[in-house]
């Protein structure tokens, strides 16, 4: 569980982001805005990695 946490650290959202969406500007056009993605991206890890 502890690599888990690490594979969806907030210092790869860009990159995974981008391998589903290829640029950042197409992932806002579908799902909102920067600060939308991270707030969501961090939101559900919470419940990801509930016990």
């Amino acid at each position: 569980m502890e690599d888990d946490v690490h594979e969806l650290a907030a210092a790869k959202m860009r990159s995974l982001i981008e391998l589903k969406h290829n640029a950042i500007s197409d992932a806002a056009a579908e799902i909102g805005s920067p600060a939308q993605i991270r707030k969501t991206f961090v939101g559900f890890q919470k419940y990801l990695y509930q016990v």
